[in-house]
């Protein structure tokens, strides 16, 4: 396969039957950051968006694997970039090596498309007893123009002009520049303390979305 300088980029513009493949692997460390892999097992995944249709497949030391997923197995078609792909849950403990491979293509296929293909967002996600924090903090667009949490937040930004531009930055302004207490909470080592980080900035900045 071909190392990509820039993974992010966009390819096969205006080409029909454009695609492409992308891989990863990693071996689960003994610590993410501060936190440590419990050696009974933990629940990793990957999550990722790609521009165009795609198919995700998920290897654990070698084997198909993902519960939720078929033989290891995850695929979407033209998906809004503020949405997430999961391959969790994929238990997992210290010395497990992981492989995704990622099949992007152009869609439509057959006629291309202009804008390609291309991966967009890809992140290694932990989970252990954090979700109710984490779903509210990253938020979602219910529509056009709304949403919640920083999803719904860069939705606005985006779709807002002028004075109700400004007013909507100035009400962020706050809740954004307090997001330095979730990443202290992260450096504690104590999920606990992310949980309750995260939950209180969401609250944060929903207030601010709502004014």
């Amino acid at each position: 396969m071909t190392a990509l300088k820039d993974p992010y980029a966009r390819f096969g513009e205006g080409q029909p039957g454009a695609t492409g493949w992308y891989r990863l692997s990693f071996v689960v460390p003994d610590r993410i950051g501060k936190f440590p892999v419990p050696k009974s097992g933990y629940n990793l995944s990957i999550e990722s968006n790609v521009l165009g249709s795609w198919e995700i497949y998920t290897y654990k030391n070698g084997k198909p694997a993902g519960l939720w997923s078929k033989d290891g197995m995850n695929k979407a078609t033209d998906r809004p970039a503020t949405d997430w792909m999961s391959d969790a849950p994929q238990p997992a403990q210290p010395g497990d090596k992981f492989t995704v491979a990622i099949l992007a293509m152009a869609s439509p296929l057959g006629r291309g498309s202009p804008d390609g293909y291309g991966l967009r967002h890809l992140r290694l996600r932990f989970a252990w007893g954090h979700t109710g924090g984490r779903q509210p903090f990253y938020g979602s667009v219910y529509a056009p123009g709304q949403g919640s949490g920083l999803l719904g937040a860069r939705e606005m930004l985006r779709s807002k002009k002028g004075a109700d531009l400004k007013a909507l930055q100035d009400k962020l302004r706050g809740p954004i520049g307090r997001l330095d207490a979730v990443f202290a909470a992260a450096e504690t080592g104590q999920i606990e303390n992310l949980t309750k980080a995260m939950i209180a900035a969401s609250k944060d900045i929903n207030d601010a979305l709502k004014k």
